[in-house]
């Protein structure tokens, strides 16, 4: 008896076994939801097309993970996939894709900070409304249907600026070769002239400009699938300072008391992202590598050459909890001095240790460290009805609960002196919450503890465009 059951559990188990490696052929894709988003831009974000096949054993990963797709483009609310029909016999299945699409167009009044983050505003320059910048920003991030994107920001007030940036996506009939155009003009009142106890030290001038600048950017993306990018930008920068900065305040603004700079830039970055959700990931990795050369014999205001490489992991240890890792660092190839202006390392952007988004840590090379446990305690969404515009009445929202860690070295050959945060390991790091919206928005909120034995509450925002 027990032989018999045995060997009927064996034949049942060889069963599914066997039907867990079918291979399922997609017949059909059909796509609803969308209105101005083209369909193809759609495909273009699978790892699968009709006369593909899926083991079935992954049919349920392979679907969440290409809703993952969809939702990293910011071009949707919400997505989902489904098997429609399934033909057991012939093994076939039709996918359908439901998305709701987002608001595409955002014309936003700018009031912007002349300071490098909000926590530098808030601490540093006691909230001083004479440091905001006034004017209007425009961004569309689906010009045509083919989530090609357009932003034009102009502005007035402590640092008046008019910038307009394109990014198509593919030009080419494989949908791999894409080109991106930039270009920047700003006349800033004022500006860091050098760095002492590792804060900025600011010269102003109200009667004439202290600091212009003008950039011009054209590159190239070549995707060659999902989730590998490579990117070749050339640009040529052109900047102008007071003299007295050149003359009284720092010669080394840009090198033996110059007062105007020019030099073209050639770039060089690739990237592999595979994230399940790029604006706050829980599970998944992305790691390149970037050469950035200033200077290609046209002008010799600058010669640097820098190589940059990252990588982070995200690791779900349970169904809500994640922990995720990442190092950065970044290496001046040509050892030579380098003007103040080109010289920078950790405090700016997305480059900073936390408990130190006070200072300003500049360098030749650095590299650093985070490390933090995430755990999701919110997943839902907000149904405001009809008090919103369509876009926005299903607002996705995610809220979370992390515990970070982070530690990095700077090395500085050439401006060390009264500067103490460099050449030494730092290490900062605390609790935080973090508010997700719509997969387009994130709201940091970190209460960090340094070294120095400083403490305090810093705020991060990230966006997906």
């Amino acid at each position: 008896m027990y032989v018999r059951i045995s060997i009927w559990c064996i034949l049942v188990l060889a069963v599914s076994v066997e039907a867990m490696s079918h291979a399922l052929l997609v017949k059909e894709i059909e796509i609803s939801g969308h209105h101005r988003t083209k369909e193809l831009t759609i495909l273009r974000e699978l790892d699968f097309t009709i006369g593909d096949t899926i083991l079935l054993s992954e049919l349920t990963q392979r679907l969440d993970r290409n809703r993952a797709n969809l939702l990293n483009t910011a071009l949707f609310t919400e997505a989902e996939l489904n098997i429609k029909e399934w033909d057991h016999d012939a093994l076939q299945i039709v996918v359908s894709i439901s998305v709701k699409e987002a608001w595409y167009l955002y014309i936003i009044p700018i009031v912007e900070l002349a300071d490098r983050n909000f926590n530098v505003w808030w601490q540093e320059h006691h909230r001083a409304f004479n440091r905001l910048n006034l004017g209007v920003s425009a961004y569309h991030i689906n010009l045509t249907g083919i989530r090609d994107r357009l932003k034009v920001k102009g502005q007035v007030g402590y640092t008046p600026k008019f910038e307009i940036h394109y990014q198509l996506p593919y030009f080419n009939r494989e949908k791999s070769l894409g080109i991106t155009t930039n270009a920047l003009w700003s006349s800033n009142k004022e500006v860091a002239y050098i760095t002492r106890g590792n804060k900025l030290e600011f010269y102003k001038n109200d009667k004439n400009p202290a600091f212009r600048r003008f950039r011009l950017q054209a590159g190239l993306r070549y995707r060659p699938n999902l989730y590998m990018m490579h990117d070749l930008d050339l640009a040529f920068y052109s900047n102008c300072i007071d003299p007295i900065i050149a003359f009284d305040n720092n010669p080394d603004f840009f090198l033996h008391q110059k007062t105007r700079q020019h030099y073209f830039a050639l770039r060089y970055k690739s990237v592999y992202d595979n994230r399940d959700l790029q604006l706050f990931p829980m599970k998944g990795i992305v790691g390149g590598i970037e050469v950035h050369k200033e200077g290609l014999g046209s002008f010799d205001d600058v010669n640097s050459l820098s190589i940059t490489g990252f990588v982070e992991y995200h690791y779900p240890v349970l169904k809500n909890v994640s922990v995720g890792v990442m190092t950065k660092g970044q290496y001046g190839v040509i050892r030579k001095k380098q003007p103040f202006w080109n010289y920078q390392g950790l405090g700016f952007g997305n480059d900073y240790i936390r408990g130190y988004e006070l200072y300003v840590i500049n360098g030749m090379d650095y590299v650093y460290g985070k490390a933090s446990v995430i755990t999701r305690l919110i997943n839902s969404s907000i149904n405001w009805k009809r008090k919103m515009p369509k876009a926005f009445r299903e607002m996705p929202l995610q809220f979370y609960v992390t515990l970070n860690y982070d530690i990095g070295h700077v090395n500085d050959p050439f401006f060390a002196a009264g500067n103490p945060l460099v050449n030494r390991t730092l290490s900062g790091g605390g609790p935080g919450l973090a508010l997700v919206l719509s997969h387009t928005f994130a709201l940091q909120a970190e209460y960090s503890f340094n070294e120095l034995g400083e403490n305090g509450l810093f705020l991060h925002t990230k966006t997906s465009f």
